[in-house]
């Protein structure tokens, strides 16, 4: 788990890194919300990452779920953000 929170971190269009992480720890992000996410990004032709910020900006789930992955988001930016201090 730890490698795909860094690969992601590194590489937002690993989608399979995101699929494993995403609910690791549990933050409430359901399975029926990632498959939505990823019909979401196959219909569009975008990373799950990219399918995740349109979900938050189109407000595609309630206020709760746009909230939970709003901040995974965060927390994936700035692990990406950290990691660059450290090259």
């Amino acid at each position: 788990d730890i490698l795909s929170y860094l690969r992601l971190s590194q590489n937002l269009n690993d989608d399979m890194a995101l699929k494993r992480i995403i609910n690791v720890p549990a933050r409430g992000i359901g399975k029926t919300t990632v498959e939505q996410l990823e019909m979401k990004a196959s219909e569009n032709k975008i990373s799950l990452y990219n399918s995740i910020m349109r979900a938050i900006d189109e407000r595609m789930f309630n206020a709760g779920t746009v909230s939970k992955l709003r901040n995974f988001l965060n927390l994936i930016d700035d692990l990406g953000a950290q990691s660059k201090t450290f090259k």
